[in-house]
Order: structure tokens, then C-alpha cells, then sequence
């Protein structure tokens, strides 16, 4: 790296930071110090952009490591760098204690909408076997932070009346989704449950195009760093998410319908009523996509990173 930035000479160095990005457990004071090296080698203004700063805490020993490793690595780059790049309020808060030039800019869609035909979203409807009954929808629902237990609460409130898309998938997933399954089978509703797979890009957008309503479970809410919550919203779907600690006002109050964190009966209770009424569930899909044009197309992300960068 030090050899690129002296050949570059850049005016700029971007520098993307996950924790597990680096490091094993995201322990990687390496990676912390580049900042600080990076204006050291040149004159370069330097922008972290830190698309997650840390683990929750965790009582458990190694979990609580990594979450105060975690932190120490943050403080010193954000400390270190110009400017900070930051996905949510609840970074912004933190960031500000270490850098007075923070940024708050959301992610962008991870899945781009293309254009499709109604008999091919009845043709995947079909497929999916919704009938005469509704789709509701999430994408990587096993990932970490997500609630799947809640999609099964879901389901055995909204009895027959809906089959649950469970979209994307891993081969790592495999154990979880076994376990998953023998919860959902002890509660009966295993055989409204579809899982898609791993598709290609195309395919998750004119599935997610098939759906009636997106749910999105993670314990942070409806935050800004989420690709599959910006990437429904890019689709004009009606969405129903927690309000977590990183819920922002624009999420708030516009776009997306909230319920609260951890609240399963709640989410059930948003869901059915926007099953229920055709008209409202338009209105939240035109909303959503409104939501996404002004907020977290990549356009406008484009053009507020380059602020941050000037």
C-alpha cells in the first residue's frame, strides 16, 4: 500500500472498514493504523468509511474481547482520519467523539430492480405457490442480527392466509436452516415456508418484484447500513421493520412501516393490516420507493461522497 500511494500520489484515500473485514474476529490493529500511516507517507486527505465500528457487547469472554478491540480500532482511525464516513444515526453519535467531520451516508441498493412483465411475476407467484393467498417476503433471513424466529410467529399469525419467501441462502446456512425448519415444524407452518436458494442478481429482483410485502427482522431496525432493506425499498415494496437504535427519522417517518424492536405480534399485527387493505399497501410501496429515490439511490450516495471527499 505504501508503494501504490507513493506511485498514485492521490489527492484521496478512501479507506472501507468492516471489522471482520480484517483480522480474525475483526481484531486487526494493522489495519487500524493505516490512517494514521497513510498521512504520514503523503499529504493525501484521508476518509474512513466505516460501514460497521463494532460488535455488540457480550458478556461472553471472547465476544467481549473482540467488542473492546473492536472500539480501540475505531477510535484510532476515526482520530486519525480527515473525515469520517459513517451508515446511521447511531454511528454518527459515536463518530462524533472522535472526529468533529462526520458524515452520515447510507448504503444502496445490493439488488437493482429490472424490469419484468405481469405474467412473469404470476408465473413466479405460481411457483412459489401463493394462490389465492399473499407472499411475504425476506431477504438472507439467516444472516447475523436477524430474527427468524419472528417469521414464524409471523406466519402462525397470519394462518393461511400467507406462504413466507425465504430468499437468498448460503451453503453455510445449512445448519441454521435445519434448526430453523424443526421450530417452524413444531409450530406447523413448515409447509408455507419457501426457500429460493442462491439466485443470481435478476432472479432476486423479479422475485422480490412477486412478493406483496417485505419484512425486514434485523435487531438494529430499519437501518441505513442494511443492502436488503434499501434494495426492497428500490423495488417499491410495502415494507414492515423493527424500529431499532439505528432507525433513522427519514425511516421513521416515511417509506417504512415500524414496529417495535423485538415485538413479533406487533410485526404480525403491521403485516395483516396492510394485507388488508389494498390501497394502503400501494400507498406504503409508492412511499418506500420515494424513500429510496430521494435517500439511497446511488446516485445521490455518489454525489454526498464526493462532498465528503472535496
Amino acid at each position: 500500500m505504501a508503494r501504490a500511494i507513493g506511485d498514485l500520489r492521490p489527492d484521496v484515500v478512501n479507506f472501507q472498514y468492516v471489522p471482520q473485514l480484517y483480522g480474525r474476529a475483526g481484531i486487526a490493529p494493522g489495519a487500524a493504523m493505516l490512517p494514521l500511516l497513510i498521512r504520514r507517507m503523503c499529504h493525501a486527505t484521508v476518509v474512513s468509511t466505516m460501514h460497521e465500528i463494532a460488535s455488540p457487547w457480550d458478556l461472553q469472554p471472547r465476544r467481549l474481547g473482540a467488542a473492546f478491540a473492536h472500539r480501540a480500532q475505531a477510535m484510532l482511525m476515526m482520530t486519525a482520519s480527515h473525515r469520517v464516513i459513517v451508515t446511521n444515526p447511531v454511528y454518527a453519535r459515536m463518530a462524533r467523539r472522535w472526529n468533529g467531520a462526520v458524515h452520515e451516508i447510507p448504503v444502496g441498493p445490493s439488488i437493482l430492480p429490472v424490469a419484468v412483465r405481469e405474467p412473469e411475476i404470476l408465473e413466479i407467484r405460481a411457483s412459489l405457490g401463493a394462490g389465492e393467498g399473499a407472499l411475504i417476503g425476506e431477504f438472507s433471513p439467516l444472516a447475523v442480527g436477524k430474527s427468524p424466529g419472528d417469521l414464524i410467529a409471523l406466519l402462525r399469525t397470519l394462518g393461511t392466509r400467507a406462504r413466507l419467501v425465504m430468499l437468498g441462502g448460503l451453503a453455510t446456512d445449512a445448519a441454521r436452516r435445519g434448526s430453523f425448519m424443526r421450530y417452524a415444524a413444531a409450530a406447523g407452518v413448515a409447509g408455507r415456508i419457501i426457500w429460493t436458494g442462491a439466485l443470481s442478481p435478476a432472479d432476486i429482483s423479479r422475485h422480490l418484484s412477486a412478493l406483496d410485502v417485505y419484512v425486514h427482522t434485523h435487531t438494529a431496525g430499519a437501518s441505513g447500513r442494511s443492502t436488503t432493506l434499501v434494495s426492497a425499498l428500490a423495488h417499491g415494496l410495502p415494507v414492515v421493520a423493527y424500529e431499532g437504535p439505528e432507525t433513522g427519522p427519514s425511516m421513521a417517518s416515511q417509506g417504512v412501516t415500524l414496529a417495535p424492536r423485538g415485538d413479533a405480534c406487533a410485526l404480525a399485527g403491521r403485516v395483516a393490516a396492510l394485507l388488508d387493505a389494498p390501497e394502503a399497501r400501494g400507498r406504503s410501496g409508492a412511499a418506500a420507493h420515494k424513500l429510496h429515490v430521494r435517500q439511497f439511490s446511488w446516485d445521490v450516495i455518489a454525489s454526498r461522497v464526493l462532498e465528503a471527499f472535496a
